[in-house]
């Protein structure tokens, strides 16, 4: 799959604490190696990991009731990148009400880098 010229990585599925890296041969080189949501009450904890930040913007945290593309951008505004263009990579979280999610049982990460293009990571389910 495509999105936005940008190779769309193998979904990872994870329901437990333990992140998965996600593996591809065509990955672009701003990267999330780990997604995991979990449940605490009535929020979800989304938290996710990059290897490398070299043309990064920031992060949409995305909601979806099935893969692929569209889904509800569950964040109010851009998740800014930590590293951003140092190459280093960092940690994120994000905690989202249950509520909000409006039935959607997937989370995504769509990276966004500088020019504008994402990247979408995921799925993780919680």
């Amino acid at each position: 799959n495509t999105i936005f010229g940008e190779t769309v990585l193998a979904p990872m599925v994870s329901v437990n604490p333990t992140p998965i890296p996600l593996v591809s041969d065509t990955a672009p080189r701003d990267q999330v190696i780990s997604i995991v949501a979990t449940r605490s009450g009535s929020m979800i904890v989304v938290e996710w990991e990059t290897e490398r930040e070299f043309s990064t913007q920031g992060f949409d945290v995305i909601g979806s009731k099935k893969g692929g593309g569209g889904g509800m951008v569950l964040n109010r505004s851009l998740i800014p990148a930590q590293e951003g263009t140092s190459g280093g990579g960092a940690s994120y979280s994000f905690s989202v009400d249950r509520n909000r999610l409006k039935g959607s049982a997937l989370i995504f990460i769509d990276l966004v880098k500088l020019d504008g293009t994402r990247v979408r990571f995921g799925p993780a389910s919680f």
